[in-house]
């Protein structure tokens, strides 16, 4: 499914998708699904833009955050951004954005962090669950963990907040983080 042949595009998220993959078979058209957006977006709130003769949509907007996210070096900026959000308005007859960025800004604010982190997460799980027994070693998930050591004074504030390891014999003020960030094989 082409871009081009939607008609609606403001206010379907599988415009948005469509515009990226430009074919069923590509895999991020089976981790990223119109459904799965307007999921996540309707359990966050995300309703702006209904009103006649609005321009930005959540729609839109995720378009051009999805585009930012996929690009380089300049096209990523604001302002190239809001420029081919014009060019895809125009192609699809509908009005474009005025090529003003701030516009793009406040429309971007109104959608959640928590609505790209479920996104986000959403993708990945998705990945994982897809992902080729090829890219897995030994038939066993890979994780990528990754730690590091934070120093700050060793107040009592700050040891009630981040108790010592039971393993620190000395009131140093050092702490260890490890995350396991890898959500892929």
């Amino acid at each position: 499914m082409s871009y081009h042949k939607c008609g609606t595009f403001g206010q379907t998220f599988q415009c948005v998708l469509a515009s990226f993959l430009q074919g069923d078979g590509l895999p991020f058209a089976k981790v990223l699904t119109a459904g799965g957006v307007d999921e996540v977006m309707k359990a966050e709130g995300v309703s702006f833009g209904k009103r006649k003769g609005a321009v930005y949509t959540p729609t839109l907007v995720l378009w051009g955050l999805l585009w930012q996210a996929l690009s380089t070096g300049p096209s990523r900026s604001h302002e190239a951004v809001v420029g081919h959000l014009r060019i895809l308005c125009v192609r699809l007859s509908i009005r474009p954005p005025s090529p003003d960025k701030g516009a793009y800004w406040r429309a971007r604010a109104k959608i959640p962090v928590r609505a790209v982190q479920r996104l986000t997460l959403q993708i990945a799980d998705q990945l994982e669950a897809n992902a080729p027994d090829t890219w897995r070693r030994c038939n066993r998930h890979v994780k990528i963990v990754d730690g590091t050591t934070f120093i700050g004074p060793a107040t009592a504030a700050n040891q009630a907040e981040w108790p010592p390891s039971r393993h620190c014999f000395v009131n140093v003020g050092m702490w260890n983080w490890i995350s396991a960030p890898s959500r892929f094989t």
